[in-house]
């Protein structure tokens, strides 16, 4: 009788423990999402106050954020490469086109992705200049007039997204101090978008 009363005693403690371990282990992974959500909130606003700053700075009518990531595969076994506007700011009465902007093929938008890659820049004081007539038609549908766009780069040179700022009511060409500003918002971006 001590037997069984032993062996319910330890099977009684080993299910106890189970479910104490997992209750913990539940209770301390909801906490570290919690904590996630929170450092992601909190990432947000920086990008946001980063992006309003800009647009009053420059005196733009549109801000975004681009970031790159896969898509879906081709029947080849290639990969889709994409991006899609992950933040935008906008001034009263400019329409704002980030629900617009998502899954974009690169491949689509090949003149402005190669002039970032390469440069670290896009800078196109008229979209009328814009070689290739798809980018240019879709640059008119969004308004555009005037677009400058830079690499967002980590500090080992892995470019991630666009920093890109559009104007609208008019065109508008920058000064070098412009370019210097934006440059420096773009690596402060990726300083906030960038895993730890």
């Amino acid at each position: 009788m001590e037997v069984i009363w032993a062996a319910l005693i330890g099977a009684g403690a080993t299910v106890a423990a189970t479910i104490m371990s997992f209750y913990y282990k539940n209770k301390n992974e909801c906490l570290h999402k919690s904590e996630l959500l929170k450092n992601h909130v909190d990432q947000n606003a920086n990008v946001y106050a980063l992006l309003d700053h800009t647009m009053e700075k420059i005196g733009c009518d549109r801000v975004h954020v681009f970031e790159f990531h896969n898509g879906d595969t081709y029947y080849s076994g290639s990969s889709q490469q994409k991006f899609s506007s992950t933040y935008e700011v906008v001034q009263n009465g400019v329409s704002s086109e980030a629900m617009n902007l998502q899954n974009l093929r690169i491949s689509t938008f090949n003149t402005l992705i190669k002039d970032v890659i390469k440069n670290e820049c896009f800078l196109c004081e008229s979209i009328e200049s814009v070689s290739s007539q798809t980018e240019r038609a879709h640059l008119q549908r969004q308004g555009v007039k005037s677009v400058y766009s830079f690499s967002i780069t980590t500090l080992t040179g892995k470019i991630i997204g666009i920093f890109s700022i559009d104007f609208v009511q008019s065109q508008r060409s920058l000064t070098e101090g412009d370019k210097s500003f934006l440059l420096n918002q773009a690596l402060i971006l990726s300083g906030y978008l960038c895993e730890d």
